[in-house]
C-alpha cells in the first residue's frame, strides 16, 4: 500500500534524488507506470492509484521535489479516485464524505506545490 511506500523508501532514502520518480519508487519504469495509469477505470485500481499517490506524497515529504511529469501522473490518478469515489452506485454517502475530503486536499497541495528550485 501506500504507507509501505514511504517506509521502504525512509529506510532508503539516501538512494533518492531530485531525479527520482514515481516509476522509480514502484520500481517499474515510465513506459509501465504510463500504462498502468492509462488501465484506470471503474473500481478495480483504486488501490493502485492509491500506491501512485502514496509515491509522489513520499517524493515530496523525503526529497522536497516532483518533476512536472510525475505531478501529472499523481493528479491524473487522484482525479480517477475522485470521480470513481463520487459514484453513488457503490459507496455510501458517509463512505464518501469522510473518502473524498483528503483527496480534494492532496489534489491542491499538488497543484499548489513548487520545487524549490522553481
Amino acid at each position: 500500500m501506500a504507507t509501505d511506500i514511504l517506509w521502504e523508501w525512509g529506510q532508503r532514502r539516501s538512494e533518492l534524488s531530485p531525479k527520482s520518480s514515481i516509476a522509480g519508487l514502484m520500481e517499474t519504469d515510465a513506459a509501465g507506470l504510463a500504462t498502468l495509469v492509462n488501465q484506470m477505470s471503474g473500481i478495480n485500481y483504486l488501490d493502485q492509484a492509491a500506491i501512485v499517490r502514496g509515491a509522489a506524497f513520499t517524493l515530496l515529504r523525503l526529497i522536497g521535489h516532483l518533476s512536472q511529469q510525475d505531478r501529472e501522473t499523481a493528479l491524473r490518478c487522484i482525479d480517477y479516485e475522485i470521480t470513481t469515489t463520487t459514484d453513488p452506485s457503490w459507496l455510501s454517502e458517509e463512505a464518501r464524505n469522510q473518502l473524498l475530503p483528503p483527496l480534494h486536499t492532496q489534489r491542491a497541495d499538488l497543484l499548489s506545490w513548487r520545487n524549490p528550485e522553481e
